[in-house]
């Protein structure tokens, strides 16, 4: 398995790229995914990612609980980190088990999580 790799499920492009762009410059291999069903393509055809991170509300009524669920549904079990700029997501994830990140995060709240996630800390 790859240390670093993180697949990020972002439907807002300028969140995508500038967390793609941040994680890279600290030395994460990041794959993108805009949605839902490119978020679970991707992680079934990349089994070795190393963390998920994904926006609580993808659009069009998508949520990344239901990317969540149908991930471990499918047996993946890497660490995931759930990112939302409302703070009712929360609970969604202390339900799921899963990392909180509310939005906006900085850069350094962004790879603390990030490296504690896939260092198996969270």
């Amino acid at each position: 398995m790859l240390a670093n790799r993180v697949l990020l499920v972002e439907d807002d492009a300028d969140t995508r790229e500038l967390t793609a762009l941040l994680l890279d410059h600290a030395g994460y291999e990041v794959i993108v995914a805009a949605d839902l069903a490119s978020g679970i393509a991707i992680s079934r055809q990349q089994p070795d990612i190393s963390v998920l991170m994904a926006d609580m509300y993808l659009g069009r009524g998508q949520t990344g609980t239901s990317l969540i669920r149908t991930l471990r549904d499918d047996g993946l079990r890497m660490p995931i980190v759930l990112t939302s700029a409302n703070s009712e997501a929360f609970a969604e994830a202390r339900e799921l088990n899963v990392t909180f990140l509310p939005k906006p995060y900085g850069r350094q709240t962004l790879l603390s999580v990030v490296a504690k996630a896939s260092a198996g800390e969270l």
